[in-house]
């Protein structure tokens, strides 16, 4: 074997090397530019939907959007009536033995989930946190109520939100503004089905096919509500309460 051929040999090599670090290099990049949410909805008991670091991961947002602000109308003062509830598990962060909430604005209450079966139902704090992954914290709005449920023996089944607001438009607004940010994690997708009703869909967990996480939208108020599956039906007659009760509201008892 001459020179010049052995030369071409190691030069071909070389070439094949450079080329295939190239490519790890532009595939690997291609993944860290993206999060992964690992882990989601472990325990309903401490509410763990999404990673807790989700937060301090990197999403691929890189282009701003509209909706990625929020600007609604600010919201009436509650500070000066609040509503005291009682025996709640000490041990739990989010719900202490005595706890003073604002009092509720919306439809989603207590007698309403018990009527479609849960057989206990606590409200809790809610830190502000949709799925404790989308931060809403700086959204001005009328009223929220969050409420954790409970099956017959007594395990935490679910978790549900209601946002409520002055108009629609706002509503509209928070809702635009979660089924985005859902888009942007690589464990999650969305399927906007619309048919719990008038806007809704459903985030998909890669790693959470047992849990479900629907957004939903009627009017003035936004629920996001995150369950085990075996709950649906309950949910879906929970949700035609909400409607009926909206539309109520919305035409003065004259809903059809």
């Amino acid at each position: 074997m001459n020179k010049f051929t052995i030369f071409s040999v190691f030069f071909s090599l070389a070439l094949m090397v450079v080329i295939a670090d190239m490519v790890i290099r532009d595939y690997v990049a291609s993944k860290t530019s993206q999060t992964s949410v690992i882990t989601a909805l472990e325990d309903f008991q401490n509410r763990n939907f999404f990673d807790a670091d989700a937060k301090s991961d990197t999403i691929v947002d890189s282009a701003k959007t509209p909706d990625d602000t929020i600007v609604v109308p600010a919201a009436p003062d509650a500070s000066s009536s609040v509503d005291t509830i009682v025996e709640s598990p000490a041990n739990d962060p989010l719900i202490s033995d005595e706890i003073s909430f604002p009092p509720l604005r919306g439809m989603l209450n207590e007698r309403a989930i018990k009527d479609v079966g849960f057989t206990r139902v606590e409200r809790v704090r809610f830190d502000q946190k949709v799925f404790q992954l989308f931060d809403i914290g700086s959204v001005r709005r009328n009223a929220d109520a969050l409420f954790q449920v409970y099956d017959e023996s007594g395990s935490a089944v679910g978790v549900l939100l209601e946002v409520a607001f002055l108009d629609e438009i706002s509503s509209q607004q928070l809702y635009d503004f979660l089924k985005n940010k859902s888009k942007v994690y690589l464990d999650l997708s969305v399927n906007e089905k619309n048919d719990y009703a008038s806007r809704s869909f459903f985030v998909n967990h890669v790693r959470k096919p047992n849990e479900v996480f629907l957004v939903f939208k009627e009017g003035k108020y936004v629920y996001c509500f995150a369950y085990v599956k075996q709950q649906h039906s309950r949910i879906k007659a929970l949700i035609s309460l909400l409607k009926t009760a909206i539309l109520d509201e919305q035409f003065g008892g004259n809903a059809t």
